[in-house]
């Protein structure tokens, strides 16, 4: 009953995040065209195969720890959420991608599912060296109410082998890696995510 009382608030809030989606997108094409040109591609070398894209960190590693600002400027430490023995579901996302504008509304959902078991932190690496953050309107736009971090570091990034995005990692209490994806969560992966953190 729970699963499907889920299921079916997930159902409903995603169809009313995917109209504020499409014109936040609007407000995101208009602000940032630059986000939305189409993104040369690396030629691979005459007579090679593209490279494949690294996997998920493997379930059962270790997940490195990493200390981000929030958009208040507070930092957030994974340590401190190991040391509280709570799970995080970290998304990798970008304010621009219509993937993870789609993300929006299993975000909200899994982040009330358990407030005081499950941390969702959403980490923005949207936006480009030097320019200004657009995750703040993002977060407006969307009322928000789980946690996103600006700018994370290249080792972040090299550490969590983010190939594409969103990218989604279920971090035990313990500090290890729980389950992994890249690419947008189906209902089936939200599941499987709330049978794992058992609410």
């Amino acid at each position: 009953m729970k699963t499907h009382s889920l299921r079916t608030s997930l159902i409903i809030v995603t169809a009313l995040y995917c109209l504020g989606a499409v014109g936040f997108g609007v407000y995101q094409t208009q602000a940032h065209p630059e986000a939305y040109a189409p993104k040369p591609t690396a030629a691979a070398p005459s007579g090679e195969a593209p490279a494949p894209e690294p996997p998920p960190l493997p379930v059962g590693t270790q997940a490195p720890d990493f200390t981000l600002t929030d958009l208040q400027g507070q930092p957030h430490a994974l340590s401190h959420y190991r040391n509280q023995q709570q799970w995080v579901l970290l998304e990798v996302f970008a304010t621009w991608c219509p993937h993870c504008q789609h993300s929006v509304p299993i975000m909200e959902t899994l982040n009330a599912m358990a407030p005081n078991k499950l941390k969702v932190l959403a980490i923005n690496v949207g936006d480009k060296p030097g320019t200004a953050s657009t995750a703040k309107a993002f977060q407006d736009y969307f009322k928000l109410t789980y946690t996103i971090l600006d700018k994370p570091t290249p080792e972040f990034l090299k550490d969590y082998k983010v190939a594409r995005i969103p990218a989604t990692y279920l971090i035990q209490p313990d500090g290890t890696i729980a389950w992994g994806h890249q690419g947008t969560l189906t209902p089936a992966q939200v599941d499987e995510i709330q049978r794992l953190v058992k609410p």
